[in-house]
């Protein structure tokens, strides 16, 4: 529950007339507490979100994450094209808020994991990334980088291809490719999309939003395609994706590659969120899910 110090900063911020009517804390957050805040202003029920960064070690790595989320949200406010939560205001330093806290409007719509329609859904989606890459993104301060380096990389013991894995990992070593640099949200996936019907009503969390190569946020929606629905969903999203970019695109294998090696952990750790919005996805699935993955990628290479 929001604290009343919580509360009286967001009803500040949002009409210092208003009443505070309830909070409650949303599904699907792993290093934030999000609430879902309703005021009453002039009459009427107004919904905001407030978005607490309660990861300790994540806001030591990077101590601008709420000035970060805030940029982007702003940034692509202006374009116009991406359905996006208004940015109210930030509580940088946590002076009013228990944690770091960034306070935005409340898009309609809730996430989809499963579809009665999984080719649409996927063409939906493809194109919502797409948009999303041709934001300007010239005057945009961040810009990307891997998480992992390579040098930290060790073949997994739960795998039953690790000549696959060694292979990768010398691929890998040989180089980064050159690319264009667009606008990425560099963490697109299912769960940051929401629907209404069978339309995209929003995408969230932008907190990773920077510029680089279009192929590495490709290759982590179609790494968490891959675990949810195994390959062959990965493969479709692909497609969907290079016939909306045409020749501006050229697909490079590494950037499939480099976004697996990014979450690739032993022993491999289960995405809460999936399970927040119905998808049980066990260990031993995902297991033999990512090596399947990488079997296909390396057919590529």
């Amino acid at each position: 529950m929001l604290t009343k110090a919580e509360f009286d900063w967001i009803v500040s911020k949002v009409d210092p007339l208003a009443e505070s009517v309830s909070a409650v804390q949303m599904e699907g957050g792993i290093s934030s507490l999000i609430y879902k805040v309703a005021l009453k202003t002039s009459g009427k029920i107004k919904y905001v979100i407030v978005r607490m960064i309660d990861d300790k070690q994540w806001l030591k790595e990077e101590k601008d994450l709420i000035c970060h989320e805030a940029a982007s949200l702003n940034h692509v406010g202006k374009i116009g094209n991406i359905p996006t939560p208004r940015w109210i205001a930030s509580d940088v330093r946590g002076k009013h808020c228990r944690y770091p806290a960034l306070l935005m409007g409340m898009l309609p719509g809730t996430v989809v994991l499963q579809s009665d329609n999984q080719p649409m859904w996927l063409e939906k989606m493809a194109k919502t990334l797409h948009a999303i890459h041709q934001i300007p993104a010239n005057d945009f301060s961040w810009k990307y980088y891997a998480y992992h380096p390579l040098s930290n990389l060790r073949i997994p013991n739960w795998t039953k291809v690790p000549d696959a894995w060694r292979a990768a990992f010398a691929y890998m070593k040989q180089g980064t490719p050159a690319y264009e640099p667009v606008f990425l949200h560099r963490d697109f996936h299912p769960n940051n999309v929401l629907w209404e019907g069978e339309n995209v009503s929003g995408v969230v969390d932008w907190v990773n939003a920077c510029v680089g190569p279009a192929g590495i946020d490709l290759g982590h929606c179609r790494y968490n395609l891959a675990m949810l629905y195994g390959v062959s969903a990965a493969e479709l999203f692909l497609s969907k994706y290079v016939q909306l970019a045409g020749e501006r695109f050229r697909y490079h294998p590494y950037w499939d590659l480099r976004s697996l090696l990014d979450v690739l952990s032993d022993p491999l750790e289960v995405y809460a969120g999936w399970s927040a919005f119905g998808m049980e996805i066990t260990p031993e699935l995902m297991q033999e899910r990512m090596d399947n993955y990488l079997l296909k990628l390396l057919e590529n290479v």
